[in-house]
């Protein structure tokens, strides 16, 4: 009887380890596709943040231009949208990484 006994605790026990293992993986995989959406996010995040200071400080430029008397304000509107450029090849990056994934 002790031996059947001993033989039942150690299939039970190892049944719990295999369960535990492949729950841990499914746990730790949909971590890491989770960690990677919050990498990109925070990537976008930031260059969006770059982006608008520095179409903020081009439009500035210009209208302080167009102040002084200057006609500028065609190449103004050119200048401020490349910092845009940025922002929208990060969204495009970050599609495509959350795509992938």
């Amino acid at each position: 009887m002790s031996d059947r006994l001993k033989t039942l605790t150690d299939k039970i026990y190892a049944e719990g380890i295999e369960k535990a293992t492949e729950e841990s993986e499914r746990i730790l995989a949909k971590a890491k596709e989770e960690a990677a959406l919050i990498r990109a996010g925070l990537a976008l995040g930031l260059v969006g943040l770059f982006s608008g200071i520095k179409q903020g400080e081009v439009s500035a430029h210009g209208i302080e231009g167009i102040g002084s008397g200057y006609d500028v304000f065609g190449k103004t509107m050119v200048l401020a949208v490349f910092p845009e450029l940025y922002a929208i090849v990060a969204f495009a990056a970050t599609f495509l990484i959350s795509a992938g994934l």
